[in-house]
């Protein structure tokens, strides 16, 4: 039995595959054997977290979530020959190597949308990524403590997230905490930071009652986001 796993799709099948097939009495002994190209499971929907915090966990060790009965591989896959059941993958020394299996499941996982690049702007679609906006922030606040010109100043202490989704909620939420906690330990003015979420719909959480969209906008302004609706982000160039 061979198992990629890339989510929670994956490691749930893992189980519920070893909890109807495993240790079953006077049968031959299943072994479940699962692949992925990191030795953790990344919280994606977690992600805006390390953009706000640093050194915030949100992945979690395989052997944590794992039955003790399954074995597990770092490799990325390259190939699958299902005709005579083998599946060739690199593994985490880079060597190419092929396994015969007797049942193959793939989970696939998520995908994570990546706008083009011309766009501009920090696409939250990793650890990397939530890493470097955190980094751009911090460091654009380091420059409005030394900058004069009224202007320039308030641009750097300006962040605009575009996409009002779940992400953008909660990525806009945590920003507008840490940023004033980090303006506090720079001197700076708390009420000089602006945070603002792009919405392209004419009111938050258009897909559920109205009364939960303008709670959850009320409590994103009491926490010093500013929403704009029925606007959609073209391009971000040079800071604009």
């Amino acid at each position: 039995m061979y198992c990629r796993w890339r989510g929670y799709a994956g490691i749930n099948a893992v189980k519920a595959i070893e909890k109807a097939f495993g240790s079953r009495e006077g049968l031959p002994t299943l072994r479940i054997i699962l692949m992925d190209k990191h030795p953790y499971h990344l919280r994606k929907v977690l992600l805006f977290k390390p953009a706000a915090v640093e050194n915030e966990e949100i992945t979690v060790p395989l052997a944590r979530l794992l039955p003790q009965d399954v074995d597990f591989i770092q490799a990325t896959v390259t190939g699958i020959d299902s005709e005579v059941k083998r599946v060739h993958y690199v593994n985490n020394q880079g060597n190419e190597q092929v396994m015969e299996f007797d049942v193959l499941v793939l989970a696939a996982g998520s995908v994570i949308r990546q706008p083009d690049s011309e766009q501009g702007g920090i696409a939250l679609t990793g650890l990397a990524a939530a890493q470097s906006i955190r980094e751009t922030w911090r460091a654009n606040l380091r420059k409005a403590t030394m900058m004069e010109d009224q202007a320039e100043r308030e641009r750097l202490m300006t962040i605009t997230v575009a996409g009002a989704g779940i992400s953008g909620i909660e990525t806009s939420a945590e920003l507008a905490y840490a940023v004033r906690e980090d303006v506090n330990a720079l001197g700076l003015e708390p009420n000089a930071v602006v945070v603002k979420l792009i919405n392209a719909n004419n009111r938050l959480f258009p897909d559920g009652p109205v009364k939960v969209g303008t709670k959850l906008e009320r409590m994103l302004e009491a926490g010093g986001v500013t929403v704009l609706h029925n606007r959609k982000v073209l391009q971000e160039k040079d800071g604009c």
